[in-house]
């Protein structure tokens, strides 16, 4: 039992004090043995549902020992299956400062969330710290996620609203700059007001284009503008 077979037996069956030690003995190892294939089958599905997870994982104990990763971590860092993992990672943590993150939640016992470039990549980094019964911090867990698409989608999204909103000042400030000249007084003759309900009228039309616009853009986004597909010379 001391060298891991759960699975002997005394054999011994006697009614007498050693019968009885024997008999718990049995049952010791028979219940150990099935606790022990429970946590083997627990681990099993652990190591699977990780290999599984598109996001990055590495997982560290108290002395900073790699103590499991999966694949997309491989696929993130461009490592391959000669690299050396344990090591070429703690030289990469420690160039984008991660290291010392790392250790920051190892101290403090909480879990901390990080934003950093690495090479053409955006990535989001969660350090979680891993504790035992007692409360006390046995390792950290890091998940990585690449929001590279995320943050373009982010820029170009305030980028378009910028847009719009330099696309709508203008020819509200046309109209605004032409109504207060009228109100004012500033024009006088017949032929200047009309030039100016004119160009009040344009600005007007161009608004009514830009917000027509906006509406098919929000038709598109949740899927009722539907197209007509006809084949081109370009």
């Amino acid at each position: 039992m001391t060298r891991g077979n759960y699975e002997i037996s005394t054999n011994i069956r006697q009614n007498d004090e050693i019968g009885q030690l024997s008999k718990s003995l049995d049952m010791l190892s028979a219940k150990l043995n099935f606790s022990i294939n429970k946590i083997f089958e627990e681990k099993e599905k652990l190591d699977d549902i990780i290999s599984r997870i598109p996001e990055g994982i590495i997982a560290y104990d108290i002395d900073l020992s790699l103590i499991n990763y999966n694949q997309s971590l491989l696929s993130l860092y461009g490592y391959s299956s000669k690299t050396d993992i344990e090591n070429q990672l703690k030289l990469d943590l420690e160039k984008q400062g991660l290291l010392a993150m790392l250790l920051n939640t190892m101290a403090t016992n909480k879990k901390q969330t990080i934003i950093n470039a690495w090479r053409y990549q955006i990535l989001k980094y969660t350090f979680t710290p891993v504790k035992n019964n007692c409360s006390a911090t046995t390792g950290v867990v890091i998940l990585i996620q690449d929001i590279s698409e995320g943050e373009k989608l982010e820029k170009m999204r305030k980028d378009f609203i910028a847009n719009v909103s330099h696309e709508l000042r203008t020819p509200l400030t046309l109209i605004q700059g032409s109504v207060e000249a009228i109100i004012d007084e500033t024009v006088t003759s017949a032929e200047e007001t009309k030039k100016y309900h004119k160009r009040i009228l344009h600005e007007t039309l161009r608004l009514e284009r830009i917000v027509s616009d906006l509406l098919d853009l929000s038709r598109i986004d949740v899927g009722k503008m539907s197209f007509t597909l006809v084949p081109s010379d370009f």
